[in-house]
């Protein structure tokens, strides 16, 4: 055990403050205790100097991540806390969130799914506060392709997403009153061609605007 400031070569980036912990061979390796001079404090395992092997890093920022590091770098499953209060669980590949994980926000809004880049990619479920359920495909945090929006009252779209995140194209809506709408939609509304089944039987077939047949 000794202390000394973080001046050899081969430390990462983070690696200019004062130090406390395991040497091997004049560097850091082992158990250790990292105070960065960019307010950074790392607790966990070296390797040759570089953050290696499980740790907890608290940012500056007041976000913490606690997990597996590989060569001075977040790398492998861990729990990242951001400063306002969001939680994400799951893999990251270099620094950067990848694979499949789950995102809990400080609303309570849920994510459990794929991720790549940092960002929601691939399939995934979203569940929100109000009871709202969205699954399907997304892309770079985005609802985009052929997927399922569960509202809590009980109506169930399935269809296309596209547009910033919208039902756009061409999709089915079942409302909870037992109507069904099949056809064009845009921008959350049913727009376009389509037709609705009335619980009753009545049908209505035509083109739709803002939800109402022209």
């Amino acid at each position: 055990m000794g202390s000394s400031m973080c001046t050899a070569p081969h430390s990462d980036s983070k690696s200019d403050g004062v130090y406390e912990g395991e040497f091997k061979d004049q560097k850091r390796s082992g158990q250790g205790r990292l105070k960065c001079k960019n307010g950074d404090l790392y607790e966990g395992n070296f390797t040759n100097d570089v953050f290696d092997g499980l740790g907890r890093l608290k940012f500056s920022n007041g976000s913490i991540y606690e997990g597996s590091f590989a060569n001075g770098k977040i790398h492998g499953n861990g729990k990242f806390t951001t400063a306002e209060g969001d939680e994400y669980q799951g893999p990251f590949v270099n620094g950067q969130k990848s694979g499949q994980g789950q995102y809990v926000w400080k609303n309570g809004d849920k994510y459990e799914g794929a991720f790549e880049n940092d960002h929601k990619s691939g399939y995934g479920r979203l569940t929100y506060i109000n009871g709202n359920i969205y699954e399907g495909p997304f892309l770079i945090d985005k609802k985009n392709g052929m997927g399922s929006y569960k509202y809590s009252n009980g109506d169930h779209y399935e269809g296309s997403f596209a547009d910033n995140d919208k039902q756009c194209g061409q999709g089915r809506m079942k409302f909870n009153n037992g109507d069904l709408f099949e056809g064009a939609f845009e921008n959350d509304q049913m727009n376009g061609p389509g037709r609705m089944t009335k619980a009753n039987g009545e049908i209505q077939q035509g083109v739709f605007e803002n939800s109402m047949l022209k």
